[in-house]
């Protein structure tokens, strides 16, 4: 493992809120305007879609969607971990896949148990 990745890991993450506009929909401007916030706080890195996230209650699009934002946002020394954890195993492995497609440097996976039904 070459050293620049090991460091990446070695910050303080945040685990992001997901915001949403006022209809209900998660919100661009809103995501933006946090990541840029932790960022002048210092932190450089985040943890998006787990628990504080809401990510096993938003519908996939919307997992990706937040997700897709927060890359377009952060700067290029910021660790961004996404929570792919899912109810069913196809739609862990959708949002896997789609995390490496955004470039995202971590996956998290909490097991579908972990909320009962």
């Amino acid at each position: 493992m070459s050293k620049y990745l090991v460091n990446r890991f070695r910050n303080v993450t945040v685990a992001l809120n997901t915001p949403f506009d006022s209809c209900g929909a998660v919100s661009p401007d809103a995501i933006r305007n946090f990541v840029q916030h932790q960022y002048e706080k210092g932190i450089r890195a985040l943890y998006v879609c787990g628990n504080t996230g809401e990510g096993f209650l938003l519908p996939l699009d919307e997992r990706k969607f937040g997700l897709e934002t927060v890359m377009k946002s952060v700067p290029a020394d910021i660790t961004v971990i996404a929570n792919v954890g899912a109810a069913a195993t196809r739609e862990a492995v959708e949002l896997a896949a789609h995390t490496e497609q955004t470039g995202a440097h971590g996956t998290s996976v909490i097991p579908c148990v972990y909320y009962r039904s």
